[in-house]
């Protein structure tokens, strides 16, 4: 579980697998980090539980903090 931040600024946190070609990050189970730190699906107006995002749309992928990844592992069971 990484917390992945995109070059528009949004923060997701999702399991994570990096891939050899583009689109070259594997998303399951994203959801968005609000700015309260309440998670929400992402993205919205889906039911898609997998997404594909390519390098140019990241700016990078970090450790969540133990917070934050409490709060997923229970929307995410």
């Amino acid at each position: 579980t990484m917390v992945v931040i995109l070059k528009s600024g949004i923060h997701l946190i999702s399991q994570v697998e990096q891939l050899e070609e583009e689109p070259n990050c594997h998303l399951q189970d994203p959801y968005l980090i609000r700015d309260d730190g309440t998670l929400e699906p992402w993205p919205r107006y889906t039911t898609d539980t997998d997404v594909l995002l390519y390098s140019e749309t990241l700016a990078t992928i970090v450790e969540p903090t133990s917070e934050i990844k409490k709060k997923y592992e229970i929307v995410t069971k």
